[in-house]
């Protein structure tokens, strides 16, 4: 009597027999959407390798390609600040927890200043805008003025348009100087500044910009936007007002008013049109 079927050994002739057998009866396993999904995998992967030249990507893949890179994580940065640096930073430093200032459900303003505290920019602009929007139909003896809605502004949806070192105007490149050597930012920051910066800061005006906790905090000229710096991120912080509340612009959802939007204007700007880029060739992230 031979010996029992779990005891038998395949030939040493045909050492991989069971490899294939045991590939064989997977194959067997999958249903014919597991294969036609794998087969489209296969062919997805090969079709992106292949993508090796500019011409093989669309205005908006590039940019889409080039933001991911962007964001990815940084390069450590290196912000070595002597004993100066740092008192100039403590100088423009703004103590916490901050006021709160707004605009309840009811549309009624309110200001808590428990903290005592002054006002960092976008708490002056939304002071502003809580206090002066008062109907104008509101009868006299009425106890509480509503503050009016204020809704963003209309966007156009995102563009292919990438901006460049060479959009930056004088104006900006003077204050990441300023923030470099009186402050301390390292140059790895200040590439990553200049690489996150939106669009619209390609019309610059002296006075939106001011310094806070010892970084440059930048305003659009419409003074419903701003960027201040990340400094987890290592980029700007980018910011919409909405309703009387600052909203990342990665949280801002879409509204039937931004088919209204030119998305051949610059979002943030009132008639400023998206400049040209410099043709670069972007794909070659791929390769990094």
């Amino acid at each position: 009597m031979g010996p029992p079927e779990s005891a038998c050994e395949l030939p040493g002739g045909d050492s991989n027999l069971s490899q294939r057998l045991e590939s064989q009866q997977e194959l067997t396993n999958l249903g014919t959407s597991d294969i036609h999904a794998r087969t489209s995998e296969t062919t997805s992967v090969h079709r992106i390798r292949v993508r090796t030249h500019p011409e093989d990507y669309s205005r908006d893949e590039l940019a889409s390609l080039y933001r991911a890179h962007i964001d990815a994580p940084p390069v450590p940065c290196t912000c070595r600040r002597t004993a100066l640096q740092q008192g100039r930073i403590k100088d423009t430093t703004y103590v916490r927890p901050r006021p709160r200032i707004g605009v309840d459900v009811q549309g009624i303003a309110f200001e808590d200043w428990t903290s005592n505290s002054t006002l960092l920019k976008k708490e002056q602009l939304l002071r502003m805008r809580s206090t002066s929007s008062i109907y104008a139909d509101v009868t006299p003896d009425a106890d509480v003025f509503p503050a009016r809605i204020w809704p963003r502004c209309p966007r156009a949806p995102s563009t292919g348009f990438i901006l460049q070192f060479r959009h930056i105007p004088p104006g900006v490149s003077d204050r990441l100087e300023t923030w470099h050597i009186e402050r301390g930012r390292c140059l790895t920051c200040i590439a990553r500044a200049m690489r996150t910066f939106p669009p619209w800061i390609i019309k610059f005006t002296p006075f939106n910009v001011t310094i806070e906790d010892g970084d440059p905090v930048f305003m659009n000229d419409r003074q419903d936007e701003l960027v201040e710096w990340d400094e987890e991120r290592k980029r700007w912080r980018h910011l919409v007002f909405d309703h009387y509340r600052w909203l990342p612009v990665e949280e801002l959802e879409e509204r039937p008013s931004d088919r209204t939007a030119d998305a051949q204007i610059v979002n943030g700007l009132y008639n400023t049109p998206v400049p040209d880029s410099y043709t670069v060739a972007y794909w070659r992230i791929i390769d990094t």
